[in-house]
């Protein structure tokens, strides 16, 4: 498998030859039993900042699975707007549905790490993804939330967007370095996501 060149560089990167940028790099994901009738679901979200894991946020709540992947891309986001100064931003999600429906995407089998869009400006979006301007029916205002938030921080901030396969066994992981580290760190936060669910309770 090919690791693409961005993620083999060691950061934090050089804008020219004088500033110099963070490495945010945010590991996301979502758990519910259900893509049908909203059952307990969660969310959670690990940041990295230059290479030390700096935070991890996760909640609870009633939903399917396909909101709670949604709603970890907004909560990091939101994290984001908060952040001051330019970076560079890797986003991290195992969620073929978020990202299909943000770009023009779908998975290959032989891959286990796609860079699927770049977002450096608003609006303003590197070949390898394509923004679709029409969000799908379900959810609609987290959809709107999330591509406004996507805006904002396209103002300070480079952003990456990749796709991490699942689930990856140790042995696929140990190909290489970092595909190890994104894979310990999606586990993190799936097991993470997983637990809120499982403990949210409907009174709340």
């Amino acid at each position: 498998m090919g690791i693409p060149l961005h993620i083999i560089m060691d950061h934090p990167a050089k804008l020219g030859n004088s500033t110099l940028l963070d490495l945010i790099r945010i590991y996301m994901d979502g758990s519910s039993l259900t893509n049908t009738t909203p059952k307990k679901g969660g969310w959670c979200y690990l940041v990295e900042k230059n290479h030390r894991i700096t935070q991890i946020q996760s909640q609870g709540f009633c939903g399917t699975n396909n909101e709670a992947e949604l709603r970890a891309l907004v909560e990091s986001l939101k994290f984001l707007e908060s952040c001051e100064g330019d970076s560079i931003v890797e986003l991290y999600t195992d969620s073929s549905y978020v990202l299909k429906h943000l770009f023009t995407f779908s998975p290959k089998k032989e891959k286990n790490l796609i860079l699927v869009g770049t977002i450096d400006s608003p609006g303003g979006f590197a070949p390898s993804g394509i923004l679709k301007r029409s969000p799908p029916n379900y959810y609609p205002e987290l959809w709107d939330e999330c591509q406004e938030l996507l805006r904002k921080v396209s103002l300070s901030h480079t952003i990456y967007l990749w796709w991490l396969r699942a689930h990856l066994t140790k042995k696929v992981a140990a190909q290489h370095r970092l595909l190890k580290v994104h894979s310990g760190h999606h586990n993190t936060v799936d097991i993470e996501a997983r637990r809120v669910a499982r403990n949210f309770s409907f009174s709340k």
